[in-house]
């Protein structure tokens, strides 16, 4: 397959069955350049074929993310071998082998779509040994003479459009359209950093908890009820809750397993101990509590910073909302509503635009843009899902929350939204396996109920 194909034969190409392959990321992988980092690209090819395709050369990590997608024809499905191999770029001299990943082809006309992580084998003669790092992949099996399943082979696909769909709520405005993952990569770390200033935390005040309002009348449900192409299984539902109020006032609260945090109007930060606030040095517009009791939060300069359990460390970069699952795993929107994901100790591009959110466990990806539509991460890309809403909350697949503009609070089934019931009408909201928290939007009280 070296040099031109003629029209003949490209046709021949593209009537053989096929292998969808999407080469995510990699993690922990050999440093082979001077200062203990590479200049990592995955080589794509079947086995014993002159034809291979490549990724993009990311500078300087050992963590580096591609989300690049190829297409490699199949030409006998018994005996081919898919075979990944990781260099370091050098322009030097020859590029350095890192590790590779032999896979036969004939597991996937069996096996449903997913991403996995296997990791890097070393060659030693005729065999393979475990190498250093891992490498992240998705991959299809597309049967011979599927009309439209691909384009010609080795082309980069772009990411999908996402139409209006006639079952959900009117739409403002429709998933943006996406460049092709390639062209979306970045560098190591995302390039709009500010300048960045040492954390200067003015004087605390004494914790003055003011007079607390009644209940106010419970807010009637909205017919969000929807059908959704999905998935998981959820946790059983809170359904109708009595909650307790706590003491203070807050504008946003967050909780993840058993870990609550909070920010008030004055971007005062407080850590629940279990029975009262404890206020944290320190001033932010919004906050993420983390399973681990580590916390994430942006202040109004648009810095990103992460609780160590004794001070806030300044993280690089700039967000206008984070959420975190761990201190090593977290995601966020920037003024410009870019997506970024925190993991292996850097920030990676995803595609799309959003205004809020939120991970969880196993990776469990969940946003709303600025039109209020709701998208769940699934194989690669954002799948759309009913409803309308104005933040959305993750603690793991099993537990996905969101509350509307309205201030409904809503819990995820695995395929519609189902309505909490309770005696407020949140600004915010989170909710757990555990436990439920939320604001209340006329006077900013803090209510909560347990299991």
């Amino acid at each position: 397959m070296s040099g031109f194909m003629t029209e003949q034969q490209r046709q021949a190409e593209m009537n053989k069955p096929k292998l969808h392959l999407r080469v995510i990321e990699a993690r922990g992988i050999k440093s082979a350049d001077f200062g203990g980092t590479s200049d990592p690209f995955v080589e794509i090819r079947m086995k014993g074929h002159t034809h291979a395709f490549k990724t993009a050369v990311v500078k300087k990590t050992l963590s580096p993310f591609w989300n690049e997608e190829f297409f490699l024809p199949i030409d006998n499905i018994d005996q081919d071998v898919l075979q990944l191999k990781l260099y370091d770029s050098d322009a030097s001299s020859n590029n350095d082998l890192l590790g590779e990943l032999d896979i036969p082809v004939i597991a996937y006309p069996h096996k449903p779509p997913a991403e996995e992580w296997k990791q890097l084998q070393e060659r030693h003669g005729t065999t393979f040994k475990p190498g250093k790092g891992e490498i992240k992949f998705w991959v299809q099996y597309i049967p011979a003479g599927q009309a439209g399943a691909a384009p010609a082979p080795g082309a980069q696909v772009p990411q999908p459009v996402y139409p209006p769909q006639a079952a959900y709520p009117p739409q403002q405005v429709v998933y943006p359209p996406q460049q092709p993952v390639a062209m979306m990569m970045p560098v190591a770390a995302p390039v709009q950093y500010p300048p960045q200033q040492q954390p200067s935390y003015p004087p605390q005040g004494m914790v003055n908890y003011p007079p607390q309002a009644g209940y106010p009348p419970m807010q009637a449900a909205p017919g969000m009820m929807m059908q959704a192409p999905q998935q998981h299984h959820a946790a059983p539902w809170w359904g109708q809750v009595q909650l307790t109020q706590a003491p203070g006032l807050l504008m946003q609260v967050s909780a993840k397993g058993k870990h609550v945090w909070g920010v008030n109007v004055a971007e005062d930060i407080w850590h629940w101990n279990g029975q009262s606030w404890n206020q944290i040095p320190g001033k932010c517009m919004n906050i993420s509590a983390a399973k681990d009791g580590s916390a994430w939060c942006v202040n109004r300069a648009n810095q990103v910073y992460r609780w160590n359990g004794q001070a806030w460390e300044q993280m690089p970069g700039a967000l206008a909302q984070v959420d975190a699952h761990s201190r090593d795993l977290a995601i966020g929107c920037n003024s410009a509503q870019d997506i970024w994901i925190w993991q292996h100790n850097n920030w990676h591009q995803l595609p799309g635009k959003a205004v809020w959110a939120s991970i969880g466990k196993n990776d469990e990806r969940w946003c709303v843009n600025a039109a209020g539509e709701i998208y769940h991460w699934q194989m690669g890309n954002w799948a759309r899902m009913p409803g309308i809403a104005k933040a959305v909350h993750v603690s793991c697949p099993k537990h996905v929350f969101c509350h509307n503009a309205g201030g409904e609070m809503y819990q995820w089934d695995g395929q519609n939204w189902k309505n909490i019931y309770t005696q407020i009408s949140a600004s915010s909201f989170a909710g757990t396996k555990h436990q439920v928290w939320a604001t209340h939007k006329a006077d900013g009280g803090i209510w909560f109920t347990r299991r």
